[in-house]
């Protein structure tokens, strides 16, 4: 993978997490406030809004994104010490085999590990902030309700695809350990 390819994921992740983020805690604020919105009008109106706050929030977006898969990252590591030390001894039996096919496999399976266990809280939270806005819009309250449910059930389902790819990751190590040499 080219780095500038891989920086360019990385931003867009951190941009969609933090983005997530932003528009639950919008949804949680606006359904606990009678005039939340009517806070932004005066700006939204006017035409240089979206240039202005474009980059601001943007970047927002990304540090706020980067944080969230940092702390949950450590998060992981530090309650799931096994999980973590596993994936440094796979890691150390792929520098062993010298397969570029599997090496990029791991990449692939930890990176999508990382974006599964990152979504975690910010969908967690989408799905509320969903569910609080039916009481803005109860002509809407199926439709939310079916979406805040669908939402908070991709959250909980996060960590049983992380496990799924757990098993990936040891099939991933028995291959690298058949093909080291010694």
């Amino acid at each position: 993978m080219k780095p500038e390819s891989n920086f360019i994921e990385k931003f867009s992740i951190a941009v969609g997490v933090g983005s997530t983020l932003i528009l639950a805690a919008y949804l949680i604020a606006d359904s606990s406030s009678e005039d939340f919105r009517l806070l932004f009008v005066p700006e939204v109106e006017s035409k240089a809004w979206t240039a202005v706050a474009a980059i601001p929030l943007l970047s927002f977006a990304y540090i706020l994104g980067t944080f969230m898969l940092v702390i949950v990252d450590f998060c992981f590591q530090r309650f799931d010490r096994k999980g973590f030390c596993r994936e440094w001894k796979l890691l150390e039996a792929l520098a062993k085999a010298r397969s570029d096919l599997l090496t990029h496999q791991f990449q692939e399976i930890i990176r999508i590990k990382r974006i599964l266990e990152g979504s975690i809280i910010p969908l967690c939270l989408l799905g509320v902030g969903i569910l609080c806005e039916i009481r803005n819009l109860p002509d809407m309250t199926w439709v939310l309700s079916i979406s805040g449910v669908v939402v908070l059930l991709l959250a909980v389902s996060s960590p049983l695809f992380t496990m799924l790819l757990n098993r990936s990751l040891d099939r991933l190590e028995e291959l690298a350990s058949n093909i080291a040499p010694g």
